[in-house]
Protein backbone atom coordinates (compact mmCIF):
# COMPACT_ATOMS: atom_id res chain seq x y z
CA UNK A 1 0.00 0.00 0.00
CA UNK A 2 1.92 3.24 -1.57
CA UNK A 3 0.59 5.64 1.39
CA UNK A 4 2.33 3.56 3.95
CA UNK A 5 5.66 3.87 2.70
CA UNK A 6 7.20 6.81 3.48
CA UNK A 7 8.03 8.91 0.75
CA UNK A 8 11.70 9.61 -0.08
CA UNK A 9 13.65 12.71 -1.66
CA UNK A 10 14.28 12.61 -5.34
CA UNK A 11 17.99 11.77 -4.40
CA UNK A 12 17.34 8.58 -2.60
CA UNK A 13 15.24 6.99 -5.06
CA UNK A 14 17.81 7.70 -7.84
CA UNK A 15 20.39 6.11 -5.51
CA UNK A 16 17.80 3.14 -4.88
CA UNK A 17 16.50 2.98 -8.22
CA UNK A 18 19.48 3.21 -10.55
CA UNK A 19 20.78 0.25 -10.27
CA UNK A 20 17.68 -1.21 -11.83
CA UNK A 21 17.55 1.18 -14.94
CA UNK A 22 19.27 0.03 -18.33
CA UNK A 23 20.49 1.40 -21.07
CA UNK A 24 19.14 -0.29 -24.45
CA UNK A 25 21.12 0.28 -27.47
CA UNK A 26 19.42 -0.42 -30.82
CA UNK A 27 17.83 2.81 -31.74
CA UNK A 28 17.92 4.77 -28.39
CA UNK A 29 15.98 3.99 -25.67
CA UNK A 30 15.60 2.97 -21.62
CA UNK A 31 14.47 0.18 -19.61
CA UNK A 32 14.03 -1.60 -16.01
CA UNK A 33 14.60 -4.53 -14.28
CA UNK A 34 11.56 -6.39 -13.04
CA UNK A 35 13.46 -9.97 -12.42
CA UNK A 36 16.22 -10.47 -10.56
CA UNK A 37 17.09 -13.24 -13.33
CA UNK A 38 17.57 -10.59 -16.11
CA UNK A 39 13.94 -9.76 -17.36
CA UNK A 40 13.58 -6.54 -17.98
CA UNK A 41 10.50 -4.29 -19.53
CA UNK A 42 10.86 -1.54 -22.16
CA UNK A 43 8.97 -0.32 -24.98
CA UNK A 44 8.38 -2.52 -28.24
CA UNK A 45 9.49 0.44 -30.16
CA UNK A 46 12.64 0.21 -28.76
CA UNK A 47 13.41 -2.92 -29.70
CA UNK A 48 10.77 -3.37 -32.64
CA UNK A 49 13.63 -3.28 -35.37
CA UNK A 50 16.90 -4.22 -33.67
CA UNK A 51 18.88 -6.58 -35.16
CA UNK A 52 21.14 -6.99 -31.82
CA UNK A 53 20.13 -5.77 -28.84
CA UNK A 54 22.90 -4.63 -26.55
CA UNK A 55 21.69 -3.53 -22.61
CA UNK A 56 24.20 -1.71 -20.58
CA UNK A 57 23.95 -1.55 -17.02
CA UNK A 58 24.72 1.12 -14.30
CA UNK A 59 27.17 -1.04 -12.85
CA UNK A 60 29.17 -0.68 -16.90
CA UNK A 61 28.57 -4.72 -17.77
CA UNK A 62 27.04 -4.60 -21.03
CA UNK A 63 24.69 -7.94 -21.77
CA UNK A 64 23.24 -9.04 -25.32
CA UNK A 65 19.55 -9.22 -24.82
CA UNK A 66 16.77 -11.10 -26.69
CA UNK A 67 13.62 -10.26 -27.08
CA UNK A 68 10.76 -12.79 -24.42
CA UNK A 69 7.53 -11.23 -25.30
CA UNK A 70 6.18 -8.08 -26.70
CA UNK A 71 2.55 -7.11 -26.80
CA UNK A 72 2.33 -4.04 -30.76
CA UNK A 73 -0.63 -3.25 -29.17
CA UNK A 74 0.46 -1.52 -25.95
CA UNK A 75 3.72 -0.74 -27.01
CA UNK A 76 5.62 -3.04 -24.50
CA UNK A 77 8.25 -5.68 -24.72
CA UNK A 78 10.02 -7.73 -21.92
CA UNK A 79 13.92 -8.50 -22.79
CA UNK A 80 15.83 -11.01 -21.43
CA UNK A 81 19.60 -10.99 -20.47
CA UNK A 82 21.78 -13.62 -19.46
CA UNK A 83 22.29 -12.56 -15.84
CA UNK A 84 20.82 -12.84 -12.30
CA UNK A 85 20.82 -11.78 -8.51
CA UNK A 86 20.29 -8.50 -10.15
CA UNK A 87 18.69 -4.97 -8.58
CA UNK A 88 15.09 -4.86 -9.52
CA UNK A 89 12.17 -2.21 -9.41
CA UNK A 90 9.12 -2.58 -7.59
CA UNK A 91 5.72 -2.34 -9.74
CA UNK A 92 2.93 -0.12 -7.80
CA UNK A 93 -0.70 0.59 -7.86
CA UNK A 94 -1.94 3.59 -10.12
CA UNK A 95 -5.29 3.22 -7.44
CA UNK A 96 -2.98 4.42 -4.93
CA UNK A 97 -1.43 7.51 -7.08
CA UNK A 98 -3.38 10.93 -6.81
CA UNK A 99 -3.63 13.30 -9.30
CA UNK A 100 -0.93 15.52 -9.05
CA UNK A 101 1.23 13.21 -7.18
CA UNK A 102 5.05 14.07 -7.82
CA UNK A 103 6.68 11.85 -10.37
CA UNK A 104 10.11 11.13 -11.67
CA UNK A 105 11.37 9.62 -14.70
CA UNK A 106 14.76 8.12 -14.73
CA UNK A 107 16.44 6.76 -18.13
CA UNK A 108 19.20 8.02 -20.95
CA UNK A 109 17.53 10.46 -23.48
CA UNK A 110 19.30 11.59 -26.21
CA UNK A 111 21.72 8.93 -26.88
CA UNK A 112 23.57 9.93 -23.38
CA UNK A 113 25.72 7.03 -21.25
CA UNK A 114 24.86 9.02 -18.47
CA UNK A 115 21.33 8.19 -16.49
CA UNK A 116 19.33 11.59 -16.25
CA UNK A 117 16.58 12.36 -14.10
CA UNK A 118 14.05 14.70 -14.49
CA UNK A 119 10.67 15.55 -11.96
CA UNK A 120 7.53 16.47 -12.10
CA UNK A 121 4.10 15.66 -11.77
CA UNK A 122 1.25 13.04 -12.86
CA UNK A 123 -1.17 15.70 -14.79
CA UNK A 124 -3.70 13.45 -15.70
CA UNK A 125 -4.70 10.14 -16.33
CA UNK A 126 -6.22 8.91 -19.18
CA UNK A 127 -8.18 5.68 -20.85
CA UNK A 128 -8.00 4.66 -23.94
CA UNK A 129 -10.45 1.57 -24.05
CA UNK A 130 -10.17 0.67 -27.72
CA UNK A 131 -6.61 -0.51 -26.60
CA UNK A 132 -7.21 -1.28 -23.26
CA UNK A 133 -4.54 1.06 -22.19
CA UNK A 134 -5.02 3.52 -18.77
CA UNK A 135 -2.36 6.43 -19.40
CA UNK A 136 -0.55 8.27 -17.12
CA UNK A 137 0.29 12.08 -18.16
CA UNK A 138 2.81 13.50 -16.93
CA UNK A 139 4.55 16.83 -17.02
CA UNK A 140 7.88 15.59 -16.23
CA UNK A 141 10.34 16.18 -19.18
CA UNK A 142 10.62 13.46 -21.54
CA UNK A 143 13.53 12.95 -24.57
CA UNK A 144 13.81 10.44 -27.23
CA UNK A 145 15.40 7.89 -25.24
CA UNK A 146 13.64 7.79 -22.29
CA UNK A 147 11.38 5.73 -23.72
CA UNK A 148 10.59 2.73 -22.05
CA UNK A 149 12.54 3.41 -18.51
CA UNK A 150 9.94 3.71 -15.93
CA UNK A 151 7.91 6.57 -14.16
CA UNK A 152 8.13 6.20 -10.88
CA UNK A 153 6.33 7.90 -7.86
CA UNK A 154 8.31 9.22 -4.70
CA UNK A 155 8.27 5.28 -3.21
CA UNK A 156 10.28 4.88 -5.79
CA UNK A 157 7.70 2.28 -7.19
CA UNK A 158 6.83 2.21 -11.09
CA UNK A 159 3.37 3.66 -12.07
CA UNK A 160 4.20 3.63 -15.37
CA UNK A 161 6.57 3.33 -18.51
CA UNK A 162 7.40 6.16 -20.83
CA UNK A 163 6.27 5.69 -24.17
CA UNK A 164 6.66 9.48 -25.85
CA UNK A 165 6.09 12.98 -25.41
CA UNK A 166 4.29 15.07 -27.28
CA UNK A 167 6.44 17.12 -29.54
CA UNK A 168 3.59 19.73 -29.99
CA UNK A 169 3.49 21.27 -26.05
CA UNK A 170 5.71 21.71 -23.70
CA UNK A 171 6.07 18.72 -21.15
CA UNK A 172 3.52 16.97 -22.01
CA UNK A 173 4.25 13.14 -21.88
CA UNK A 174 2.67 9.79 -21.70
CA UNK A 175 3.57 6.66 -19.63
CA UNK A 176 2.05 3.49 -20.13
CA UNK A 177 0.35 2.96 -16.36
CA UNK A 178 1.32 0.03 -14.13
CA UNK A 179 -2.08 -1.04 -13.94
CA UNK A 180 -2.33 -2.03 -17.68
CA UNK A 181 1.51 -3.37 -17.57
CA UNK A 182 0.43 -5.85 -15.05
CA UNK A 183 -2.61 -6.83 -17.17
CA UNK A 184 -0.26 -8.56 -20.01
CA UNK A 185 3.12 -8.95 -17.95
CA UNK A 186 2.58 -12.78 -17.28
CA UNK A 187 1.94 -13.28 -20.92
CA UNK A 188 5.39 -11.36 -21.76
CA UNK A 189 6.90 -13.10 -19.98
CA UNK A 190 5.52 -16.46 -21.10
CA UNK A 191 6.86 -15.36 -24.61
CA UNK A 192 4.06 -14.25 -26.35
CA UNK A 193 3.54 -11.86 -28.86
CA UNK A 194 0.14 -9.85 -28.84
CA UNK A 195 -0.74 -7.93 -32.00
Amino acid sequence: HASALKAMTVQEITAKARAAIVRIETDLGSGFIIDPDGLILTNNHVIKDARKITVYLDNGTSHTGTVQGRDMVRDLAVVKINASNLPTLELGDLSQVPLGADSMVLGYPLGTKDLTVTKGVASAFKSDFGRNISWVKTDTAINRGNSGGPLLNLQGQVIGVVTLAQTTAQNVGFAVSVNTVKLYLERLKAGEVIA
